[in-house]
Parts: structure tokens; sequence; C-alpha cells
């Protein structure tokens, strides 16, 4: 198959594909919990306020996505 191909040759593939089932992995073992009655009740007014009260200054920078530098560290967790 010529994905299998690929995945033999290209090392940089090959380290994302076990990154990704690692994190597949990790969501499998993760437990499920309810929300606690009236959760969502007012959950987008405590979003937009929690928004609203944090300055531009004080927000860290956003993360790289899938397969980014960032994605190990959590990871490896």
């Amino acid at each position: 198959m010529a994905v299998e191909g690929h995945l033999k040759a290209c090392s940089e593939c090959r380290s994302l594909l076990e990154t990704m089932d690692l994190a597949e992995r990790a969501v499998a073992r993760a437990e499920s919990t309810e929300p606690p009655e009236g959760y969502f009740a007012n959950f987008a007014s405590r979003v937009a306020n929690r928004i609203a009260g944090e300055s531009l200054a004080t927000r860290p920078p956003p993360k790289a996505g899938v397969g980014g530098a960032d994605s190990e560290v959590w990871l490896s967790s």
C-alpha cells in the first residue's frame, strides 16, 4: 500500500503517526464525567465575563497544532 511505503521511508510522518497513536490511546483511557446540574445554563456568560476580564497582554500565545513543537510535551505528561 502506498501509505505504508511512505511511512517506511519518511521518518517525519512516522513520528507524527506515533504521536497521534499516543494521543488516541490517552483519549481512550480518559474517564468521562458528567457536568454538574445547571453547568451549561450560564456557560456563555461565564466565558464572556472571563474573556472580558483578560487583557491581550496577559493571554498566552496560541499553541502549535497536532504535530507541532508543543505536541509531544503534553503527550509525554
